[in-house]
């Protein structure tokens, strides 16, 4: 729970807050099923129940798929692309593969594709928040306007990347205790079950006490959507100030640019 003094640094503070969700098949690179989508639909209606309207970050293999689901998530939420089987951009700690960059543009135009039979993406994740900028040039020509693929640094949490606009990834839930999300700084707090709620309202202080206004994406995976996780997020939402702002990616970036032309 909140201190009295905490409660009172959140007052009147206009935070934005994202819920985004990876859906991929379980435990990627190394899982081969798909019981995480048949929890994605609950997912869906514990966000209808706050008024929450998420960013589902698919791959193309999911899209072909679960077409039905996707076009049930595209009705009330946003749909981005995760690339098509999980592509890693550059090797990491989880994925070591190397694929050229002609594989990438595939990959990414074979997702968009398997996306587009079901809506709109507008905007990319990209696998294990590992992104390489050469992959820029390909999400513009595919018309992605956003990204959500690196964690925030130095909890500023935007960045401009030509005609991109990265929303930085600020924390995760993961309750598989043999995953460690290394790329997490400290500052973005790695969120673990019991520790989520304290561990969340830690992150959004820090935010307010450096620079104000600042979004908070949330990032959860399709194949952690058990009942005791959203049970825990559900305690965490409940808890938020009424000034908290739910956005989609996207939508914090339109918004954003438009706020930036108005002060022009």
């Amino acid at each position: 729970m909140l201190t009295k003094r905490e409660k009172e640094l959140l007052e009147g503070v206009e935070l934005s807050f994202m819920f985004t969700i990876d859906a991929e098949r379980d435990h990627c690179p190394h899982g081969k099923t798909y019981h995480g989508m048949t929890m994605l639909p609950h997912a869906l209606d514990f966000c209808t129940d706050h008024e929450i309207t998420a960013t589902v970050f698919c791959t193309g293999d999911i899209a072909r798929k679960f077409p039905d689901i996707l076009k049930e998530v595209a009705k009330n939420h946003e749909v981005g692309c995760h690339m098509d089987h999980h592509e890693p951009l550059v090797p990491n700690e989880y994925d070591n593969r190397v694929i050229s960059q002609q594989h990438a543009e595939r990959a990414l135009r074979a997702a968009t594709e398997a996306l587009r039979a079901v809506a709109n993406p507008l905007c990319f994740r990209a696998p294990y928040l590992a992104f390489d900028d050469r992959f820029i040039p390909s999400l513009i020509h595919h018309g992605y306007h956003v990204s959500s693929s690196v964690p925030a640094s130095h909890s500023r949490g935007l960045a401009v990347m030509g005609e991109i606009t990265e929303v930085c990834v600020s924390a995760s839930l993961s309750l598989n205790p043999l995953l460690e999300y290394h790329v997490f700084s400290l500052e973005n707090l790695m969120l673990r079950g019991d520790s989520l709620l304290r561990g969340l309202f830690d992150l959004l202080i820090l935010k307010y006490c450096t620079v104000p206004m600042l979004p908070v994406v949330f990032l959860c995976h399709s194949w952690e959507l058990t009942t005791s996780a959203l049970c825990a997020i559900r305690a965490m939402l409940d808890t938020f100030p009424d000034t908290m702002r739910f956005d989609t990616v996207s939508g914090f970036s339109r918004n954003l640019h438009e706020s930036l032309k108005a002060r022009l």
